[in-house]
C-alpha cells in the first residue's frame, strides 16, 4: 500500500493551480466511527473552503487551531491560496450551526515537504468571528477578532502536552467529520486502488492503541515513520466493520485527558488502517513553533502565508 494521495476536486482548485502541476493537497477522514453527540467535543472545528469541508482540527487558543500542513501547503511546497474559513461548535455541518470565523493566517514550518510528512503540522489563526446559527442573536456574539472562547459555551481549548511522553499503547480519542460509505475506485494519477467516500457532514469519534514505532516501520511502505516527529495508532476495532482513517479530515487532534498529543497526518488508501497504521504528527516535538506561531514571532523556520479572502 501507498501513504500517497490523489488531487481534491478540482472545484477547489483554480486554474492557475491546474496549470502549476499541484501534485496533491491530501485529507483523511474517519471510517467506521460512532456519531458524536452534541456538545461532546467542543474543540474540534472544520476547515472549509466555499462551504465544503477539507480538514480538520483542534482550537488551542481563543484565536488559533492546530492542524495540518498539507491542508495549506502542496507537493511543489506552494502556498495554495484559497479564502479558508473555520466552523466550530457543531457536530452536523449541515445543520448551519455554531460560529463560523475567516482564516487570517497559516503558519507551517518552512522545512515542511511531504512527503514523508514528518513537519505536517500547522497553526491557523482567525479573525472576524460571526455566527452562521439562525438561532442565536447577532448581538449575543458581535464582531470580534477570535473564536469567542470566553462567550461561547459551545466552544473550548485543547490543552498542548509535555514533552518527553511517547503514549506507546495507550488510547486516545479522535473525532472527525466522518463518511456514511466507502467504494473502491481506481486512482490515474497515482495508478492505485482507495475507499472512495460520501461525507455525511456529522462529526463522529473514534478510540485509537497509540502503537511502537517497530510495528509501524514493520508495514510495507515507501516511508519509515520518524518516531521522534510522529507517531501511529490504529482504530480500535470491535468486529469485522472496516475502520480506520480515510480522505477528508487530515489535521483533526489526536486526544488523551484533552491534551492534543497528535495531529492526522496520513494513512492507508484504502481507508482500513488494518493495512497500514494511520501516522500523525507528534505535537510535543514541535512547541517552540507553535509558541512562536502563536506570538506572530518572526523566525526564519516558520512560513507565513497570508489568506485572502473573496
Amino acid at each position: 500500500m501507498s501513504r500517497d494521495y490523489i488531487i481534491l476536486p478540482i472545484f477547489f482548485l483554480s486554474s492557475s493551480l491546474w496549470a502549476g502541476n499541484v501534485s496533491a493537497l491530501k485529507a483523511e477522514a474517519i471510517i467506521g466511527a460512532e456519531a458524536a453527540n452534541e456538545g461532546q467535543f467542543k474543540y474540534q472545528v472544520s476547515i472549509q473552503v466555499h462551504k465544503r469541508h477539507i480538514c480538520g482540527g483542534g482550537i488551542i487558543a481563543d484565536k488559533f487551531v492546530l492542524t495540518a500542513a498539507h491542508c495549506f501547503i502542496n507537493d511543489l511546497r506552494r502556498y495554495v491560496d484559497l479564502p479558508y474559513k473555520v466552523v466550530a461548535g457543531t457536530s452536523d455541518l449541515s445543520a448551519n450551526s455554531g460560529v463560523e470565523v475567516n482564516g487570517d493566517m497559516v503558519y507551517t514550518l518552512a522545512r515542511f515537504a511531504p512527503p514523508p510528512y514528518d513537519n505536517d503540522i500547522a497553526v491557523l489563526k482567525v479573525t472576524k468571528h460571526y455566527s452562521v446559527s439562525s438561532r442565536i442573536s447577532p448581538l449575543e456574539f458581535p464582531l470580534s477578532q477570535s473564536l469567542g472562547l470566553d462567550r461561547n459555551p459551545k466552544l473550548s481549548k485543547l490543552d498542548l502536552p509535555k514533552p518527553g511522553n511517547y503514549y506507546v499503547g495507550e488510547q486516545a480519542v479522535l473525532v472527525g467529520y466522518g463518511y456514511s460509505e466507502i467504494r473502491p475506485r481506481f486512482d490515474l494519477y497515482t495508478q492505485e486502488i482507495f475507499g472512495y467516500t460520501k461525507t455525511n457532514h456529522l462529526l463522529r469519534r473514534t478510540q485509537v492503541r497509540i502503537l511502537d514505532k517497530d510495528v509501524c516501520n514493520a508495514e510495507p511502505s515507501k516511508y519509515k515513520l520518524n518516531a521522534h516527529k510522529q507517531l501511529c495508532g490504529r482504530v480500535i476495532r470491535d468486529g469485522s466493520q472496516v475502520r480506520g482513517t480515510c480522505r477528508g479530515d487530515s489535521g483533526s487532534p489526536l486526544v488523551i485527558n484533552n491534551t492534543i498529543i497528535g495531529v492526522l497526518s496520513t494513512g492507508s488508501t484504502t481507508c482500513d488502517d488494518s493495512d497500514e497504521a494511520t501516522w500523525y504528527s507528534r505535537v510535543s516535538q514541535f512547541l517552540r513553533f507553535i509558541g512562536n506561531a502563536v506570538k506572530d514571532a518572526n523566525r526564519r523556520s516558520i512560513r507565513f502565508d497570508e489568506i485572502r479572502q473573496s
